[in-house]
């Protein structure tokens, strides 16, 4: 039996050999290169820095895909948040601001306190002297007499730090004096003003004075009472003419309001 010569035995396979190794992929090319042991399965030998070069560069692949990925789905939430923002709507620390100057503030309604009580005492200090009677009656044994009184107001003052009037108050009855002094007429604790006839006032008085069954029949002229009403005690000022009297009485009112007094019931 003749043995084939050397050479041909070495090259017995040649075109199987490359047909194999041609269908291998990237991967099982260096798997099959290193399970058999044999490098010129797989074509020329590979140096090290080849190696590293190929798998640089499959890495770059990879995280540039991964980073594509990442933009879509960053883009598909940010895709999201727009049209929640849309839908309801941005939240005011979201919106830019604006400063925004306050409203001007309202001017104060009616005169100054200054003017009020410049009012107030420029009215009392002018007025007349006055002189009324009072028909009085008993009611219980059925007396009747008439009593005169003369009263005048001097001095009259404006205190537009302390809100109030200064004055001077003189009053007799049948010739006798009743009140000579000073008397000031503060707004500040004040609760409120009433206004009524001096008939009313009278009654009230003798009531006061132990004496309920005396009554005012009628005063002549007919004359009005201010009455400043205040827990410390009340202040009455008298005058002939009504309408002085109302325009005094809400002027009053007025300084009450500036000067921070009326009623304080929290309920």
């Amino acid at each position: 039996m003749v043995k084939a010569p050397a050479a041909h035995r070495s090259g017995s396979r040649p075109n199987a050999h490359r047909h194999h190794s041609a269908d291998l992929g990237a991967e099982n090319c260096e798997r099959v290169a290193k399970g058999h042991g044999a490098a010129n399965l797989v074509g020329p030998t590979k140096t090290s820095a080849t190696l590293a070069m190929e798998l640089s560069g499959m890495i770059r692949s990879r995280n540039h895909q991964n980073v594509q990925r990442g933009n879509q789905r960053v883009g598909k939430h940010l895709a999201l948040l727009l049209l929640l923002f849309v839908t309801v709507g941005l939240p005011p620390s979201a919106v830019p601001q604006k400063d925004v100057p306050p409203p001007p503030k309202p001017a104060e309604s009616g005169p100054t306190l200054a003017a009020t009580l410049g009012f107030v005492a420029d009215k009392l200090g002018s007025a007349d002297r006055l002189n009324f009677a009072g028909s009085m009656h008993d009611n219980i044994n059925g007396d009747e007499w008439i009593t005169q009184w003369t009263e005048q107001f001097t001095n009259v003052r404006a205190d537009v730090p302390g809100c109030r009037i200064n004055l001077h108050w003189s009053k007799s009855r049948d010739g006798q004096p009743v009140v000579d002094a000073d008397i000031p007429v503060s707004f500040k604790d004040a609760e409120e003003v009433q206004l009524m006839p001096m008939a009313n006032r009278i009654d009230e008085a003798n009531a006061k004075a132990g004496h309920p069954q005396w009554r005012a029949k009628d005063v002549n002229p007919p004359m009005y009472v201010i009455v400043v009403k205040r827990k410390s005690g009340d202040s009455y000022l008298d005058l002939a003419d009504e309408d002085l009297a109302g325009r005094l009485c809400k002027a009053m009112q007025h300084a009450i309001e500036i000067c921070g007094g009326g009623s304080k019931e929290l309920f």
